[in-house]
């Protein structure tokens, strides 16, 4: 089983509209829906359509929490969500038909009390017991949850899971400067390794994996939007050609890609496969306008489309 840790739920909300007169006020015609959201949610989502056992921790508060709540019992994805004061963020997604223009709306989340942020952890550690796998993924909305993915990564890696991290800016921060072993894999995108560690470039992003691998990780691995993947790893390091697609929303592509990726490795996949069915995940979500509203057949299709390769050592940090 994958248990994920969410900070910072989202519920997604989908307008699709036709922009028949630019200069209308009003617009008619408005097709919307609702998903849960936060990156565990949606890397969730995704792992337990491949085929995998999850279970998804977050916060939930407000009415838009109630909303949370009603949008993973339709989609049956397993959940433990932790009532909050604050109300659950709002995510909203718009795409217009004709120009196939996309834009993303996305409110600020609101920082947990701390008795909110230890009962949030409290919820994580309490189910970590049947799990195989422990995904920490996305950001802190406020200090108070800070510190809490570096905490769950101590105590999931003491209790033999293996710990992904897919998070960027503060937790990140804190988990990979603690004195103990950093996760096994660390997954985020070029832009967010640059903002978090200053990492931007090829040589750079190797650096970074091996300082990580020499403290007991087993290896990063790099997204780039639509370009090359790059994993460094004690396994071998590889870069994987994602297919081409025509995107219809890039948001959740990420998440989808950790998603497929952790499946896959618990599965008893070699990192390169697991690797070619991330890029194929994420690929498959930035086709549809929902998030992780893909099936696995499609997912499968695209994998046959998608190229692995290994890095010759001479040329690891060098292309």
């Amino acid at each position: 089983m994958i248990v994920t840790l969410t900070l910072n739920s989202c519920i997604h909300k989908y307008v699709r509209f036709t922009d028949q007169d630019p200069g209308a006020r009003v617009v008619r015609g408005v097709r919307g829906g609702y998903s849960a959201g936060g990156k565990g949610f949606n890397a969730a989502r995704v792992a337990m359509k491949l085929g995998s056992r999850v279970l998804a921790i977050g916060p939930a508060g407000g009415v838009t929490g109630e909303l949370l709540r009603s949008c993973v019992a339709a989609e049956g994805l397993p959940v433990r969500l932790v009532p909050v004061a604050g109300w659950t963020r709002m995510s909203v997604c718009v795409y217009e038909e004709v120009a196939g223009r996309f834009r993303e709306l996305l409110e600020a989340g609101e920082d947990l009390s701390a008795a909110e942020a230890q009962a949030l952890e409290a919820a994580f550690l309490e189910s970590l017991a049947p799990a195989e796998c422990a995904l920490l993924s996305g950001s802190s909305p406020g200090s108070n949850l800070d510190g809490v993915f570096a905490r769950c990564a101590g105590r999931a890696r003491a209790s033999g899971k293996r710990v992904v991290l897919d998070s960027h800016g503060a937790p990140a921060r804190r988990v990979l400067a603690s004195g103990g072993a950093p996760p096994h894999w660390v997954r985020a995108n070029r832009t967010e390794l640059a903002a978090t560690f200053g990492a931007a470039g090829r040589a750079q992003l190797e650096a970074l994996a091996r300082t990580w691998i020499e403290r007991g990780a087993t290896g990063l691995v790099v997204s780039d939007g639509p370009g090359d993947l790059l994993c460094f790893s004690t396994l071998g390091d590889f870069c994987a050609a994602p297919p081409r697609i025509r995107e219809v929303n890039p948001v959740g592509s990420g998440d989808a890609l950790t998603g497929a990726f952790v499946h896959a490795l618990g599965a008893g996949a070699g990192v390169a496969e697991a690797l070619a069915l991330g890029a194929a995940a994420g690929a498959a979500n930035a086709e549809q306008f929902e998030i992780g509203a893909f099936d696995a057949r499609r997912c499968a299709e695209l994998r046959a489309q998608t190229r692995v390769a290994r890095l010759p050592p001479q040329h690891a940090s060098g292309l």
